[in-house]
């Protein structure tokens, strides 16, 4: 019985972050309307680390040198992933962008064969041929040509990737909740620097929409999702 309760419980837990993550496109979109790229990746992933540090006190303090390692790794790619997918989502429509970075889950299996040496089952290649076509089919709506948001998408498609495969490797110990926490602390504090260091400063939300926004993305988009997935 408690066999089928966790099952059910853990098949409603994707089907929310999947919910959640797929609004995320469209409020990123609705959040550059008022910040830059990197204002929204510093307030969303600082508020999350934020939240989910005071709640998991006890856990996030309690960390040693090898799991800042860690965390450092995996949030320099979640870095790469989301900034590519928030420039992508930028110059791109969001059900281009949702379409797109969606890829991932062809590209995880092709580098994963290639790293451990052997040839997907036919499922995954009938998978990757069906995801290409969809590729070419809107290569073709845009006249044989790739604007910079399904650049930056195929980007963002990419580093999840390698985020999936490297968080499989280093983040399957008992400290999976702190390295989840400090993941997304070290992915905001990237995205502060670089913003900083092209502009000077962090831009501040002035309306209450951007605000919702923002909070939306952290709480739910963010904190929510990485903890459903740690679980």
């Amino acid at each position: 019985m408690n066999s089928i309760d966790n099952k059910t419980r853990a098949k409603w837990l994707m089907i929310s972050v999947s919910f959640v993550w797929g609004a995320s496109y469209l409020l990123m979109k609705v959040a550059l309307i008022e910040l830059q790229p990197l204002d929204v990746l510093s307030w969303r992933f600082i508020i999350a680390f934020v939240i989910l540090f005071c709640i998991f006190f006890k856990n996030a303090s309690n960390i040693d040198l090898k799991i800042l390692l860690k965390s450092t790794i995996l949030g320099s790619l979640l870095f790469l992933l989301y900034f590519c997918l928030i420039i992508g989502v930028g110059k791109t429509s969001a059900s281009n962008a949702g379409f797109l970075s969606s890829s991932t889950v062809i590209i995880v299996p092709i580098i994963d064969s290639i790293i451990k040496k052997y040839i997907p089952s036919k499922k995954t290649i009938i998978s990757i041929i069906v995801v290409f076509i969809g590729l070419f089919l809107l290569i073709v709506k845009n006249n044989f040509s790739f604007d910079g948001g399904t650049i930056y998408c195929l980007g963002a498609a990419f580093f999840y990737a390698v985020y999936i495969i490297c968080s499989d490797i280093l983040n399957n110990s008992n400290s999976k909740l702190e390295i989840s926490i400090w993941q997304l602390g070290i992915t905001g504090l990237i995205s502060i620097l670089f913003s900083i260091s092209q502009k000077g400063t962090i831009n501040i939300p002035h309306s209450f929409d951007t605000w919702l926004v923002v909070i939306f993305l952290a709480v739910l988009c963010t904190s929510y999702s990485f903890i459903a997935q740690s679980r």
